[in-house]
């Protein structure tokens, strides 16, 4: 019961998420308090599970076979927690009417806000954890990519094997037929355009 409702939990931050930059986006200005009082809910809640599974772990939440969840459970949970108050700064600045921090470091600031909302993205990653169904498909199509970086060599073999063959051809066809009025200056161009050499002829291809 208690992973079904962190799933639910996840999957509604991550509508949440989405629904704060569309926001955003199409305001082009800072999210309203609503929203900040929400993602603080939701921060408080990771927080809690975080705590919750170093009570119960211990020491083996960081060398457990499902360690690598844990860990990004740890670097979610702190982002958020940096978010919010690198969000808290800024509301108390704007509120209080007065510049968020002088020179350099207001600077630093953003930049470390800027962080933390692109990361909010693995938050996403964490709904795996609980949907075996999903994580399995995802496991499937990691397995299947040796295979597939092989399937693109033996393409690019045949590829370059090709455009050897039809460049190597389109060059003796242009010196034969430099001389004959039967091929126009404009054929003459396209295959040069398109076969006049190994790389134009693999892309082609």
């Amino acid at each position: 019961e208690f992973e079904t409702a962190m799933a639910f939990v996840i999957i509604t931050n991550c509508v949440f998420i989405g629904l704060q930059v569309e926001l955003t986006s199409r305001s082009a200005s800072t999210s309203p308090m609503e929203f900040f009082i929400i993602s603080q809910v939701y921060t408080f809640i990771f927080l809690t599970e975080l705590v919750l599974n170093l009570t119960a772990e211990g020491f083996q939440f960081f060398w457990s076979p499902w360690c690598g969840w844990n860990y990004l459970d740890l670097v979610v949970v702190v982002t958020s927690v940096i978010e919010g108050i690198v969000d808290a700064i800024i509301l108390l600045r704007h509120g209080s009417g007065s510049a968020l921090l002088p020179g350099a470091t207001s600077l630093r600031v953003m930049r470390i806000l800027r962080v933390a909302r692109i990361l909010r993205v693995a938050r996403i990653a964490r709904i795996l954890r609980f949907l075996h169904a999903l994580r399995t498909f995802i496991y499937s199509i990691v397995a299947t990519l040796k295979a597939l970086l092989w399937a693109l060599v033996l393409l690019f073999l045949i590829i370059y094997c090709f455009g050897i063959v039809f460049t190597q051809q389109a060059g003796d066809f242009l010196v034969d037929s430099e001389f004959e009025l039967q091929v126009s200056a404009t054929e003459r161009d396209l295959i040069r355009r398109y076969w006049g050499t190994l790389p134009r002829a693999m892309f082609t291809l």
